[in-house]
């Protein structure tokens, strides 16, 4: 009995649409004129999208392919490809006859030199496999608590703001 109810963590899936929910929101700010607050909210999506926001790691791989391991945050790689994000990505096309959208990939410059087997990547994509080990430790409570404290200074900040000018 104790295993089935454990087995059974979760009911529901956790919120995910974060740059969704900053992106209307800043549409709306901009729309009623408030620069301050557009300001602020759009920072936060860019701290969003750049550094917490889960994506691929999308450095080429040896097999001249987009990296597939899961990581946090546009600007990070994962353990395989630690400062391999250097430069301006280019635009990957999509395979021959299908309808994907095309997709970034970060160029590397020791492909040529490197005499190292090939990296592991994951078979799929989904799931907590798929991440990169780094990036496992990161939590949904430890997420929530970021967001929640960006949320607090900005909320500070604006109080701040709110008694300097009477």
């Amino acid at each position: 009995m104790a295993g089935r109810s454990r087995a059974r963590r979760r009911a529901s899936t956790p919120f995910r649409g974060w740059g969704s929910l900053l992106g209307v929101v800043l549409i709306f700010a901009l729309y009623q004129h408030l620069w301050r607050a557009s300001f602020w909210i759009f920072l936060t999506l860019v701290l969003y999208v750049g550094l917490l926001r889960v994506t691929v790691c999308r450095v080429e791989t040896r097999h001249h392919r987009p990296c597939r391991w899961r990581v946090r945050g546009f600007l990070r790689t994962c353990d395989y490809h630690v400062g391999l994000k250097r430069g301006l990505p280019t635009l990957l096309r999509p395979p021959s006859g299908g309808l994907a959208l095309p997709m970034l990939m970060w160029s590397r410059w020791d492909l040529a030199t490197s005499t190292d087997l090939p990296e592991p990547q994951p078979v799929t994509a989904v799931g907590t496999a798929a991440y990169s080990p780094r990036d496992r430790r990161l939590s949904d409570g430890q997420l929530q608590n970021l967001i929640g404290g960006a949320a607090l200074l900005v909320g500070i900040a604006q109080l701040v703001v709110a008694v300097v000018k009477g």
